[in-house]
C-alpha cells in the first residue's frame, strides 16, 4: 500500500465511474472500500469488483470512512448531499467529494455547513473512468 492520507474510503454509487474509482483506490485504502447505493445488486457488484463491502446504510458509511466519494448522476448529488447532511457525524468528520464535471461545490453546501470540513468536486466523466479502467493515469 502506498502512502495515502485516508484510512478507509467510501463510495456512493455503483456505476462506471464508481467502479473505476473503486478499483483504482482499493490498493491505497487501509481497509476494504465501503460502497453504498440505491440498487443493492449493482452496489454488491461494484463492491466485489474492488474487493470491497456494501454499507448497510448511509450512517454506516459515514461512521466507517474518512473519505467519501459521490460517484452518482449529477441530478442526484444535491439530494444525496442533503441526506448525508442529516446523518450524525463522527469526529473528525469525513471529507466528502463528488466526481461530477458539471457541478461545482454548490450541491454539497449542506454538508460543509454542518460538519465544518471542506467538500470539493473532483471532475471526472465517463471518458476519464474508461481511462482508469484501462489502467491509464489521469492527466
Amino acid at each position: 500500500m502506498s502512502e495515502f492520507p485516508y484510512r478507509c474510503v467510501g463510495m456512493i454509487g455503483s456505476g462506471r465511474v464508481a467502479r473505476a474509482m473503486g478499483r483504482a483506490l482499493a490498493p491505497h485504502s487501509a481497509c476494504p472500500l465501503l460502497f453504498w447505493g440505491r440498487d443493492r445488486e449493482r452496489t454488491e457488484k461494484a463492491a466485489a469488483g474492488a474487493d470491497g463491502h456494501v454499507a448497510s446504510d448511509e450512517a454506516d458509511l459515514i461512521r466507517s470512512c474518512d473519505l467519501i466519494i459521490l460517484a452518482i448522476s449529477d441530478d442526484a448529488i444535491a439530494s444525496v448531499a442533503l441526506s448525508l447532511a442529516k446523518t450524525p457525524l463522527p469526529s473528525p468528520p469525513p471529507l466528502i467529494v463528488h466526481v461530477s464535471g458539471a457541478s461545482g461545490v454548490a450541491p454539497l453546501e449542506p454538508r460543509p455547513l454542518s460538519c465544518g470540513r471542506a467538500t470539493i468536486p473532483l471532475p471526472m466523466g465517463v471518458g476519464a473512468a474508461r481511462g482508469v479502467e484501462a489502467g491509464r493515469r489521469l492527466p
